[in-house]
């Protein structure tokens, strides 16, 4: 009788712990190779005129982590479910198939093909990690990942100065393990952020203790911020710590909160953006900044005017104009530098597929943000705003950088996953490990 109970429950726990284990190497893997071409060591733009080895090690890992999350999608038998939960996102749908579909016109469609492989595996990927996970889940997934991250870069910078460091703007200035220090100083500004709604959130013993562990990772993360010289990390951090402390005040007052109330915060946040407007100059300036964005307006001029217009409607094929070293070569001649990115992911999206998939990808985006807003209303707590402020970054770092789908996709999977998740109506079995017993099986 004894061994018929042993053998009874391993075989009841041996495939939800294999189940768990596969899942984490699927985030472990979605993770690292979103950020790849990020890298210091990465090649940006790992295909030109031909496949590099990095781009069939980038390919070959997404790969993977596909045949994974088909394993899991079977295993569980909610794969029926996942196709059906992609009904609800015609939106993304439609962006996804006109980049899809730009190979076809594109002005270098091996650039485009490797390009699209990479944003439709992100996305499947994505949308299973949005489907299985509520939004406090993935907020703790990813303060983990931003730990990760911020500690790397600390590390990077300190012990390997010759990579960990941009010299080139200064003798101290931090670009950890990515390839730019702009590029730190945004993620930087995220993992803060994300890291404090993760120390705030005290919902359960096990959070109490990790929180405590946070703590000194947030404090690094706001040092990285800084060390980074990035104007643009500055500001985003500080736009979304001012969005967790208004929540929090929210959270706190809500339930007394009425419709003047409302309109009278709607009133003094117009004349707080209008002040901000009015001495933009002098905003910039404390963030080391001019009103030339440190040359991007004399960038995005060119391409609006010499580039944009000769594909205006359909675009020169997705991803396809940076991976291009003939076009970077021709576009120094006027600029008087060499372009890497159009440094502002919403344009990066127009070069790519044009105005119709930039109108696509703004429908989607749009209900992205309602959706966003939405969970936040419905949870009233502080965690709730963890979708709100994803979408907050992805807007901010966009401005004046190109964190949607040109550098990386961690950005990109993380508005995918949070679309899904704001609307799922399925979770899969992680919550039959949470179950009693005597439910189980």
């Amino acid at each position: 009788m004894r061994n018929d109970r042993t053998m009874i429950r391993f075989a009841v726990f041996r495939p939800i712990r294999l189940e768990r284990i596969v899942f984490a190497a699927v985030l472990i893997l979605a993770a690292g190779t979103s950020n790849l071409r990020s890298l210091v060591w990465w090649n940006l733009h790992p295909v030109g005129q031909k496949f590099s080895d990095q781009a069939w090690l980038e390919v070959g890992s997404w790969c993977v982590t596909m045949l994974l999350v088909l394993w899991l999608l079977i295993r569980e038998g909610s794969l029926p479910e996942y196709l059906r939960s992609w009904r609800r996102q015609p939106l993304l749908i439609m962006f996804l198939a006109i980049c899809a579909a730009s190979v076809l016109w594109s002005v270098n469609p091996l650039v485009t093909a490797f390009r699209v492989v990479v944003l439709l595996s992100a996305t499947l990927i994505a949308a299973y990690i949005g489907m299985r996970c509520k939004p406090a889940q993935l907020l703790d997934y990813l303060a983990w990942f931003c730990a990760i991250v911020v500690v790397s870069s600390a590390y990077m910078a300190l012990a390997d100065p010759l990579l960990g460091k941009q010299r080139i703007y200064g003798p101290d200035v931090w670009r950890g393990i990515f390839w730019n220090k702009n590029h730190l100083g945004l993620v930087a500004a995220l993992c803060s952020a994300v890291l404090l709604l993760r120390i705030i959130d005290l919902r359960s013993a096990p959070g109490r203790f990790a929180s405590v562990l946070f703590v000194p990772v947030y404090l690094l993360a706001l040092v990285a911020v800084f060390k980074s010289r990035s104007g643009t990390g500055g500001l985003t951090a500080l736009i979304l710590h001012a969005l967790v402390l208004l929540t929090i005040l929210w959270t706190s007052f809500e339930s007394r909160m009425r419709r003047p109330h409302y309109l009278l915060l709607l009133v003094g946040g117009a004349l707080i953006v209008a002040t901000a407007l009015a001495n933009i100059e002098l905003i910039f300036g404390v963030f080391n900044k001019d009103l030339r964005l440190s040359g991007r307006t004399v960038l995005w001029s060119y391409l609006l005017q010499d580039v944009i217009p000769s594909h205006l409607v359909l675009g020169q094929g997705f991803g396809a104009l940076w991976g291009d070293p003939g076009f970077r070569a021709l576009a120094a001649v006027p600029l008087g530098m060499v372009p890497v990115i159009g440094d502002n992911g919403f344009m990066d999206i127009l070069l790519g597929v044009g105005a119709v998939g930039l109108a696509a990808f703004m429908l989607m985006y749009l209900a992205a943000w309602q959706r966003s807003i939405g969970w936040l209303v419905r949870e009233k707590t502080v965690a709730g705003c963890f979708p709100l402020l994803v979408m907050a970054f992805s807007l901010l770092a966009n401005l004046g950088f190109s964190l949607l789908t040109e550098i990386e996709v961690l950005v990109w999977g993380l508005i995918v996953a949070l679309l899904f998740d704001t609307s799922a109506e399925f979770r899969a079995p992680v919550a039959l490990t949470q179950m009693p017993e005597s439910r189980r099986g």
